[in-house]
């Protein structure tokens, strides 16, 4: 069983965070739609779990940092050898 606030987060194909975020990812990451189309699906998201389900808003707004370093471990080793780009971005976040 997770905690909250790992139980919840973005679709898959809408995140641009932690491992996912396009400044650390290989040249030939893709994704599904624009930067832009993602951030209004993201703040869609947002709004309906703000009202909807107000506690798990909560953990989840403040679970990013905890999600987005979790996507790093269960990302794929092999396509950052060295850690460059792992280093990059704890260098790029707040903690």
């Amino acid at each position: 069983m997770y905690p909250m606030a790992l139980a919840v987060d973005y679709p898959q194909w809408i995140r641009n965070t932690g491992y996912y975020d396009p400044r650390f990812c290989q040249p030939r990451e893709y994704w599904l739609d624009t930067p832009e189309i993602c951030e209004h699906l993201r703040n869609v998201f947002d709004k309906y779990l703000q009202h909807k389900a107000p506690k798990m808003w909560i953990a989840f707004d403040q679970g990013r940092v905890l999600r987005e370093t979790v996507s790093w471990i269960v990302g794929d080793p092999y396509n950052d050898e060295g850690c460059e780009r792992l280093e990059a971005w704890m260098n790029a976040t707040e903690f």
